[in-house]
């Protein structure tokens, strides 16, 4: 009677647990409604001047920064996306999607780390043509093995990343394009959970291949022995565990993996041509510059393949969706290795790069709400215009306009 008391005592425990553990995994903090879709999306387009000497790590403090828009949630109620954008009439362009009232923040993250950029809110691309009469390829990017183990980042390269995906989309005709989507989602330290039990697994020699039945028959066997031999059981020896050529350096790399924080993700590529040959072959270039970031015993990026309609996806790209269930997450510094603004580094040709280096106006310029400054000129910096002029006692002495050289 006794034992039967304390198996079912045991029992209810263990359910008990196992509800509590399921509610901190898998249910949201707080009753947020989580988009799966950039809501009011506002388009900013992302240029640098060809000398930018900033490198990935810019990117990843970026991404650092926009991971505070999670706050005390389980998973950012709203979706960011970054897109590469190449076609043969525009060149490589770089842009920054983002819900309108998170635009400011999403721009000034941008300026921080880019103080040099030249973002503009354009137009978004995708509604420029029509795509009939031409050739759509799609197909989305993922990764090959649970998203614990981590991918080759900037630091392991020699050159930049970069410079292969660009190059993998530099050389497009007329007519043709390439449009590159990582679109990210902030999360909490939740599935840095998942790493630390594997690591405690594979140090401590446990089967991870093992059944949910088997499981429960080992429990229910260690817990008939703890009761056998609850008087008579002596201290036995912990068996040392030997790791496998590899293991010990795998288990490091997770482990630096599980200490940034983390986005969810979703890679989508769309190619277009005049015809369907040359379509796919465009998509195959893309996707392959991905695999530079493949390490041989963690993870790597590959052609995702679900099936899916080339039309599902083409459509996900349009609203730049990224499903709640979406299972693969980055750190900020994997992320940072896919998606950052070129640098001096990377020759790769037809990049649209800012022309010119715009300055902040002076704090003290004439402007047109001053009293008695005669307007005669506008001055734009970074999204901002002002119309200034000259004061009355400035007219009394000489200026001078400098212009580009053969305006006279």
């Amino acid at each position: 009677m006794i034992g039967a008391i304390f198996a079912l005592l045991i029992f209810s425990l263990a359910f008990l647990t196992f509800i509590f553990v399921y509610k901190q995994k898998f249910m949201p903090k707080g009753e947020v409604e989580i988009s799966e879709e950039v809501r009011n999306p506002l388009v900013m387009q992302v240029l640098v001047p060809r000398e930018n000497d900033k490198t990935p790590l810019a990117a990843e403090q970026m991404f650092a920064s926009l991971h505070g828009l999670l706050g005390d949630l389980k998973k950012c109620e709203n979706v960011i996306s970054f897109e590469i954008i190449s076609t043969g009439e525009k060149g490589i362009r770089f842009f920054v999607v983002s819900p309108k009232y998170l635009a400011k923040f999403v721009e000034g993250q941008v300026y921080a780390q880019y103080p040099n950029a030249d973002i503009k809110y354009v137009k978004d691309y995708t509604l420029e043509k029509s795509q009939n009469g031409s050739f759509i390829t799609t197909g989305e990017v993922e990764f090959v093995k649970d998203y614990i183990f981590p991918i080759k980042t900037f630091r392991d390269f020699e050159v930049d990343p970069l410079a292969a995906i660009t190059g993998a989309v530099s050389d497009l005709k007329i007519g043709e394009s390439a449009w590159i989507q990582v679109i990210v989602r902030p999360v909490d330290n939740f599935w840095q959970d998942d790493s630390k039990k594997y690591i405690s697994a594979i140090r401590e020699g446990k089967d991870l291949n093992i059944n949910f039945l088997k499981r429960i028959g080992i429990f229910l066997e260690g817990m008939a022995k703890v009761l056998a031999n609850n008087e008579s059981s002596s201290p036995s020896k912990k068996e040392v565990v030997r790791l496998a050529p590899g293991q010990e350096e795998e288990l490091s790399q997770i482990e630096n993996k599980m200490l940034k924080v983390g986005f969810e993700f979703v890679i989508r590529v769309v190619t277009n041509a005049d015809n369907q040959v040359r379509s796919e072959q465009i998509l195959r270039d893309a996707v392959a510059s991905f695999k530079q970031f493949t390490t041989a015993h963690l993870n790597s990026l590959s052609y995702s393949l679900e099936e899916r309609e080339a039309k599902e996806i083409y459509q996900d790209f349009l609203n730049r969706k990224l499903s709640v269930e979406t299972v693969d997450i980055m750190n900020i510094e994997e992320l940072a290795s896919l998606y950052h603004m070129p640098n001096i580094s990377v020759e790769t040709p037809n990049i649209a790069w800012s022309r010119s280096r715009k300055l902040e106006p002076p704090m003290d310029l004439p402007v047109a709400s001053d009293y008695g400054v005669s307007v005669f000129a506008e001055t734009e910096y970074r999204d901002y215009k002002e119309e200034f002029g000259l004061k009355p006692i400035d007219r009394q002495r000489h200026f001078y306009l400098l212009g580009k050289t053969g305006v006279g």
